[in-house]
C-alpha cells in the first residue's frame, strides 16, 4: 500500500474529499461538515498558551475573562481561527488585535516574548521555542465544546482494503489507548 500524505485546512481538505482527490482526511470534529463518515480517533482539548513569566502563570487554570485586555496572537488559518474566537465570544471576551500567523512555531515565538497568548489545540510536547524561550500551557476554565481528531471519509463510500489499514493504523498510533489525552 501507499500511502500519500497532504496537508492544509480542514475545510480544503474536506472539499478534496468531496471532490475524490482524497479517500480520507484527518481533522478536528468541530471543524467536520455534515455528510462525512468519520471515525473518533483521539479527544483534544483548547489549551491557553502564556509566556513563562506571565502574571497567571502560578495558575493550574485560567477563565479567558481573565485575559480579556490582552492581546491574543491567534492561527491564520480557517476555521481552527474562527473556532477559537468563537469559544472566546462566548466566554465573554471580544478578542483583543493581536498577531495573526498560520505557522505555529511562530506564534510560539511571540507569546515567548510576551507579545501576547494563544488559543490551541492540544499541547505541544516540549516548553522552549525553537531559540529556547519557556512556554507554559494552562487549561482553560470555562465550559468548552467536545472536540476530537477524527478519520474522515466519504458517507456511504466504499471501505477498501488501504481506508481500512489506515483506520486502523490512526485508532491504533494516535488513539487514546494507553496515551495521555492532551
Amino acid at each position: 500500500m501507499r500511502l500519500e500524505i497532504a496537508e492544509g485546512p480542514s475545510d480544503e481538505l474536506q472539499q478534496q474529499l468531496a471532490d475524490g482527490d482524497i479517500d480520507a482526511c484527518l481533522l478536528y470534529s468541530a471543524h467536520l461538515r455534515r455528510g462525512l463518515d468519520h471515525v473518533r480517533i483521539a479527544p483534544v482539548r483548547l489549551r491557553l498558551m502564556l509566556p513563562a513569566n506571565h502574571r497567571l502563570a502560578d495558575r493550574d487554570e485560567i477563565a479567558l475573562a481573565e485575559l480579556s485586555d490582552e492581546p491574543a496572537i491567534l492561527t491564520s488559518l480557517r476555521p481552527a481561527r474562527d473556532l477559537a474566537e468563537n469559544l472566546m465570544r462566548h466566554a465573554g471576551v471580544e478578542p483583543v488585535a493581536g498577531w495573526s500567523m498560520a505557522n505555529v512555531e511562530t506564534i510560539r515565538a511571540m507569546v515567548a516574548r510576551g507579545l501576547g497568548y494563544s488559543v490551541l489545540v492540544g499541547r505541544p510536547h516540549g516548553d522552549r521555542t525553537y531559540d529556547g524561550l519557556p512556554l507554559i500551557y494552562r487549561r482553560i476554565a470555562d465550559e468548552l465544546p467536545e472536540n476530537a481528531v477524527v478519520l474522515a471519509c466519504v458517507r456511504g463510500g466504499q471501505t477498501t482494503a488501504a481506508l481500512k489499514a489506515l483506520t486502523d493504523f490512526c485508532v491504533r498510533e494516535f488513539g487514546e489507548a494507553g496515551r495521555p489525552v492532551q
